[in-house]
């Protein structure tokens, strides 16, 4: 549960940090972006992978204090061999036109997983987190960012070195 409260706490701190990011325009069609915004964590590591519309993506894995450039495909093979126990069923849902909201938690069994699913005005957060003794692994999905969003995300990630930052946000074409 412990795990939930803080995600959810860090959504609308997301929400609240990026005004104007989170919304629906004044017709209530979605407004979202083209890009996807992923970090996932696990044990020491990180990857960061920022995927556009149209296919472009960058990514990036940080170990040890160092950051490389991956191929995406390489990134997405790394995140797919260490999935997440999600938790099966939603403890929470709220859905109204536009908006959408679940929760998962199970801290059953010495583990604390936790899913949180949140979507507004085109633009959803996936915050998928387990743990396990001393085990820890997470996932944060953005999906509907926009460019500055996307920009962001790169120039904001505290654990990138400058070099692979430029080098991501060079390979969107985001480089202002």
């Amino acid at each position: 549960m412990r795990v939930s409260l803080a995600a959810l706490m860090a959504v609308f701190a997301l929400a609240a940090c990026q005004p104007g990011s989170i919304g629906a325009d004044k017709t209530g069609a979605a407004a979202a972006g083209g890009y996807t915004l992923e970090v996932f964590a696990h044990e020491g590591d990180q990857i960061y992978v920022v995927s556009r519309q149209d296919g472009k993506e960058t990514a990036a894995r940080v170990s040890d204090g160092r950051s490389v450039i991956l191929a995406a495909s390489e990134a997405h093979g790394l995140i797919a061999q260490r999935p997440l126990d999600a938790p099966a069923n939603p403890d929470v849902t709220v859905r109204a036109p536009g908006f959408a909201l679940s929760i998962a938690d199970d801290d059953s069994m010495g583990r604390d997983n936790a899913r949180i699913e949140f979507t507004v005005g085109g633009k959803s957060v996936l915050i998928d987190a387990a743990e396990a003794g001393d085990r820890r692994r997470a996932l944060v999905r953005i999906t509907g960012a926009d460019a500055a969003a996307a920009r962001n995300f790169i120039e904001e990630a505290r654990d990138l070195s400058e070099a692979t930052k430029a080098d991501m946000l060079r390979a969107l074409g985001l480089k202002s």
